[in-house]
């Protein structure tokens, strides 16, 4: 693992966009609530162990079109050789005024949206919080793992990766009779910074986790390389993406929730008439069918 650090600049703040909005949040404080109630946490490869005996939904892959989701030995192949892990330092904090919040970019990308990381993070800086940016060519999950762990133990609160950056993936079997075996990327292997993640059968993808499962940082991904929209490149939906960010911080744009917010209205009126959240959910027709199916869960 390398480091070179060379700051351009002293303290930048970070703020996260909150894409929900007032009438949404109460509602899924509520599922969480009605979750809580009904189950506690196991760890992610335990599922038939801890699971099987309980009275929980099975949630299934579905795709109007048949496709299926991709698998780890698909998504391998497509990956290109692992070099050193290499991180390069472009912003630095150097006086602690709020949490720490860094932004890591994939090497090759950066330069592509330099001007507009620049005016993300010159629009953090006003909002309270400290930001360090690296970049970061090619390594492995465990050793971003391990630099993450050393920005933690630094005053890191979260972060959020911008490009592709090393995915680990995780297997399990799902609790159904017959059980399924399941396979997918787990950005909680970042998250929990102190747990134990083991690949037992070493085929490459972590398939038990344990120890303390609390999680010690936040995080999120902007991963567009696989995506396109009337033409646009990843460069050009991410600058899309930052534009539209800088201009919702300023002022500038605006969401309009009138339809969720009348939505929310009637959601609340039939559940003082005595009616399921879940139910009252549904029938409103515009939220995710995945909160429905929470809330349902939640409420048997």
């Amino acid at each position: 693992m390398s480091y070179k650090k060379t700051p351009r600049s002293t303290t930048c703040r970070y703020h996260i966009l909150t894409i929900l909005t007032a009438a949404i949040l109460p509602i899924l404080l509520m599922t969480s609530a009605l979750q809580a109630q009904q189950t506690s946490p196991t760890p992610l490869g335990d599922s038939l162990k801890h699971r099987a005996d309980r009275d929980v939904a099975v949630t299934r892959w579905m795709d109007p079109s048949g496709g299926q989701p991709t698998t780890y030995l698909q998504w391998q192949a497509k990956q290109a050789p692992v070099t050193d892990f290499t991180v390069e330092a472009i912003e630095l904090s150097t006086v602690s005024r709020g949490a720490k919040f860094c932004i890591l970019v994939n090497d090759a990308l950066y330069a592509s949206i330099q001007t507009a990381l620049d005016q993300y993070v010159l629009d953090l800086t006003d909002d309270g919080y400290d930001v360090e940016m690296y970049t970061i060519a090619s390594g492995t999950p465990d050793t971003l793992r391990a630099f993450l762990q050393d920005l933690y133990a630094e005053g890191m609160a979260g972060c959020v990766f911008v490009g592709d950056l090393p995915i680990a993936w995780y297997e399990s079997w799902c609790w159904d009779d017959p059980p399924d075996h399941e396979q997918y990327p787990c950005d909680l292997f970042y998250m929990d910074l102190d747990g134990v993640f083991t690949d037992s059968d070493l085929n490459g993808m972590y398939d038990s986790h344990t120890g303390d499962l609390v999680l010690e940082i936040w995080m999120g991904r902007l991963t567009a390389s696989t995506l396109s929209m009337n033409g646009a490149d990843e460069v050009g939906l991410l600058l899309n993406y930052f534009d539209k960010n800088h201009r919702y911080r300023t002022g500038a744009l605006t969401v309009n929730n009138r339809a969720l917010r009348a939505a929310t209205e009637e959601l609340v009126e039939a559940i003082r008439r005595g009616g399921s959240l879940s139910g009252a959910l549904g029938r409103a027709g515009v939220f995710p069918p995945l909160l429905v199916y929470l809330a349902a869960s939640g409420e048997t």
